[in-house]
């Protein structure tokens, strides 16, 4: 079975400290009167593109932002920065005018781009994968719209954000607040068969019941339909009883009532 990772999320790498200076490529005609206008002060630089799915042939925005303080930050005009330097440049290049990052037409998928600048004593990186032209990917943030479960209750709250990086990693949140997550773990996806499996391995909270080994399928660019999953919930209501066609509990050897394990069909939206 061809397993592939999902896509794509960009990796930062941030630092504060100084680091040997990278050749001015960003801004070879940056005014006095622009460096200027820079902010000043204590921060940490970031970087990203937009948008988060960087296929062949995609001409990707470059983002900058001072953060002063988790969660915010203070956008930074691109004439600011000292150096942008892409790599390796059989993937891509830096487009100064445009203020781009341009994926090549003929960039091998699955290759890692880093993105490098810098702002006085601050430098960044920001990594992606490239993806390719018809490549099936499930890249982004999503927003819980839609659950069906069976048997067994709705979850009571909904999955407000489920996110998934090119790294081949995810997390989910309940309930998003700063940078709060829920739970989080590694995932693969096989476009071939929508074969999805999420492995938790970390968390400020993982629901005692999971089930993350289903089928996932785009119905559209903005719409990811999840089968045969459970993604848990804060105030665990599942599993439910097995009932027989009169109503009556079903009672394993021991006596006790059989549990069944809900099954669901999530629909997320972006």
């Amino acid at each position: 079975m061809r397993v592939i990772a999902i896509a794509v999320m960009g990796t930062l790498t941030l630092s504060a400290c100084a680091t040997p200076e990278l050749e001015d490529t960003g801004s070879p005609n940056r005014p006095l009167a622009v460096d200027l206008l820079c902010p000043t002060g204590p921060g940490v630089l970031r970087v990203s593109t937009t948008p988060v799915i960087a296929r062949q042939g995609e001409s990707l925005t470059l983002n900058a932002a001072m953060m002063r303080a988790p969660g915010g930050g203070e956008p930074l005009d691109l004439a600011c920065l000292v150096a942008v330097r892409v790599t390796p440049a059989t993937a891509a290049r830096w487009d100064a005018a445009q203020g781009q990052v341009i994926v090549l037409p003929d960039a091998p998928p699955g290759t890692i781009v880093t993105v490098s600048t810098g702002y006085r004593d601050n430098q960044a990186t920001h990594e992606f994968r490239v993806v390719g032209r018809d490549e099936v990917v499930l890249t982004g943030t999503w927003r819980q719209d839609a659950v069906k479960c069976e048997p067994g209750r709705a979850p009571g709250e909904p999955v407000r954000e489920l996110k998934f990086t090119d790294s081949g990693r995810f997390n989910a949140t309940y309930q998003p607040f700063e940078s709060y997550v829920d739970y989080w773990g590694t995932v693969t996806f096989d476009a071939a068969t929508g074969a999805i499996a999420l492995t938790p391995d970390g968390g400020n909270f993982t629901p005692p019941l999971l089930d993350v080994e289903g089928t996932a399928r785009l119905d559209s660019p903005n719409r990811l339909i999840l089968e045969n999953v459970y993604l848990g919930a804060r105030n665990e209501q599942n599993p439910q009883p097995r009932t027989n066609e009169k109503g009556e509990l079903v009672r394993g050897s021991d006596g006790q009532p059989i549990l069944d394990q809900p099954s669901c069909r999530y629909e997320f939206v972006r």
